[in-house]
C-alpha cells in the first residue's frame, strides 16, 4: 500500500503538488481537474501544453513522485446527451495528459440523477467550461472558492511559531508561483480558477505572465459564481435504467481508456459539487449499485471512501469482503456525524455530516487499513483534507498535512 496525498485543496499547481510530496517523504499525489471546454472532436494536447506537462514528469522523476490519479470535476449523468458529450469530450483529453504525466489511473464521479421540483446549488453538470486546462492555473484563491464552505482568507498576523516550518514551506512555494510555463487560453478570460488544477488543452493554448493570470483568474469568478445557482427543475432527473445507460456509453470510452492505457476509476465519495447538498436533493450510489457497475463495465475500478459509507450507513469494513478486488485507491476522507441533528431531522433534513480531516471524524483507520491488508490490497491510500474549518488556510491545510500523515503511515508499513 502507498501513501499519496490530494494536493488540490493546497494552493499551487501540480508542480508545487510535486515540490511538496518530496518535501513530505510522500511518495505519489493526486490532482483534480475543474470541468473545461473541449472541442469535441478529440483534439489533442497542444505543443507547448505538451511541452510543460513533459517538464512535470520529469519533475515526478527527478523528485522520486509519482503522480498516483487524476480525477475530473464533473458529474456525469448517464443518458443525458449533452453531459456525456462534454463528459467524453474532456476524459479524452484528461487521457493524454495522463498519459504524457505517466499517470496510469484517471477518476470521475457518476450521479444516477436528481430530485425534480427544489433550488439548490450545483445539483447538476451544466457548468459555465473554461477552454483549457492548466496545472498551474490553480491559486490560493482558486483553492478557497472550491473547498468546502467557501471560507474567506486565512488571517494574517495569528500564525504561532509552532507553525514556522511550514509557514517557510508556504512562502517557498509562493515565490515559485508563476515562474515556470502556465498553459491557457488566447483569450486571456476565460480560464475558471477553482480547487481543481488546470492543466492543458482547449483551442489556441499559450504561455502566459503572472498578471495576465491573476486577471483571468478575476474574471472568471463572476462566472462560476452565476453557473454555481442552478434550478434543479432544468436537471436531469434520476432514471431507473442509469446503471444500462453508463454500460452503453463506457462501451464508447472504453478503448479511449486502452488506447492511453489509463485504468478509469469511478469515485464512491460525494461529487464535489455536491458536498454540502442535502440528500433531499440527489440520489446517492448504494454499493449494489459499485458491484453492478464492476461487473458489466470491463476494466473499471473504484476509488473507494470509507468516509462516505459512514454517514450513508453502509459498514465500510463489512463490504470490503464483497468489493476488494475492485478497489484500486482508497480516498481518506474522514467523516463526522452530527446525531443529534440526524436524529431531529432525518436522513433528507438540514445537512448533518460533513468531511473532516483524518482523526478528527469517526472513521477507524487503523481497523480499515489492518483490513485491507487482509485483503492483500496494494492500491493507495490517498489522504483527504477536504475540512470545511481548513478551507482557504493554507498553513491549517499543510499543518493538517502533517498530521494525517503521522497518523496513517505507521499503519502502511
Amino acid at each position: 500500500m502507498k501513501l499519496c496525498f490530494d494536493a488540490t485543496r493546497i494552493g499551487g499547481g501540480l508542480s508545487e503538488a510535486i515540490e511538496l510530496a518530496a518535501e513530505k517523504g510522500v511518495p505519489s499525489v493526486e490532482y483534480t481537474f475543474a470541468p473545461f471546454e473541449a472541442d469535441g472532436k478529440g483534439g489533442g494536447v497542444e505543443k507547448k501544453e505538451r511541452q510543460f506537462l513533459k517538464s512535470l514528469a520529469d519533475l515526478c522523476g527527478e523528485k522520486n513522485v509519482e503522480i498516483a490519479c487524476l480525477s475530473l470535476d464533473y458529474t456525469h449523468v448517464p443518458g443525458n446527451e449533452r453531459s456525456f458529450r462534454e463528459f467524453k469530450s474532456m476524459l479524452v483529453k484528461l487521457c493524454e495528459v495522463s498519459a504524457i504525466l505517466r499517470c496510469k489511473r484517471l477518476a470521475f464521479w457518476l450521479s444516477p440523477g436528481f430530485k425534480q421540483g427544489e433550488t439548490a446549488n450545483d445539483r447538476n453538470n451544466i457548468h459555465e467550461t473554461n477552454e483549457a486546462i492548466d496545472p498551474e492555473e490553480e491559486s490560493g484563491n482558486a483553492a478557497r472558492k472550491r473547498a468546502k464552505g467557501d471560507k474567506t482568507a486565512a488571517k494574517a498576523g495569528t500564525k504561532s511559531s509552532s507553525k514556522t516550518g511550514a509557514k517557510e514551506a508556504s512562502n517557498k512555494r509562493a515565490s515559485n508561483k508563476g515562474s515556470g510555463d502556465k498553459v491557457s487560453s488566447t483569450k486571456g478570460s476565460s480560464s475558471k480558477g477553482s480547487s481543481s488544477t488546470q492543466s492543458g488543452t482547449g483551442k489556441s493554448p499559450t504561455a502566459k505572465n503572472a498578471t495576465a493570470k491573476t486577471a483571468t483568474a478575476k474574471s472568471t469568478a463572476t462566472k462560476t459564481a452565476v453557473s454555481e445557482q442552478i434550478d434543479v427543475a432544468s436537471a436531469p432527473p434520476a432514471r431507473p435504467d442509469w446503471k444500462e445507460l453508463f454500460e452503453k456509453e463506457y462501451a464508447v470510452l472504453m478503448p479511449i481508456f486502452a488506447e492511453y492505457e489509463v485504468k478509469p476509476l469511478l469515485h464512491t465519495s460525494t461529487p464535489m459539487r455536491l458536498r454540502g447538498v442535502s440528500l433531499k436533493h440527489w440520489h446517492a450510489m448504494e454499493p449494489q449499485d459499485w458491484r453492478d457497475l464492476l461487473s458489466s463495465c470491463p476494466e473499471l475500478a473504484l476509488s473507494f471512501s470509507p468516509g462516505d459509507c459512514l454517514w450513508l450507513g453502509i459498514d465500510y469494513l463489512q463490504i470490503l469482503s464483497h468489493i476488494v478486488t475492485g478497489i484500486d485507491h482508497i480516498e481518506g476522507h474522514d467523516a463526522e456525524i452530527n446525531r443529534p441533528l440526524l436524529k431531529d431531522s432525518g436522513l433528507f433534513g438540514p445537512l448533518w455530516w460533513r468531511y473532516r480531516q483524518i482523526g478528527k471524524g469517526q472513521v477507524d483507520w487503523g481497523q480499515l487499513i489492518e483490513t485491507l491488508k487482509l485483503f492483500d490490497y496494494k492500491g493507495d491510500f490517498s489522504i483527504q483534507l477536504d475540512d470545511e474549518f481548513l478551507a482557504g488556510d493554507e498553513l491549517a491545510l499543510l499543518s493538517a498535512l502533517d498530521d494525517s500523515i503521522s497518523k496513517i503511515a505507521p499503519f502502511l508499513t
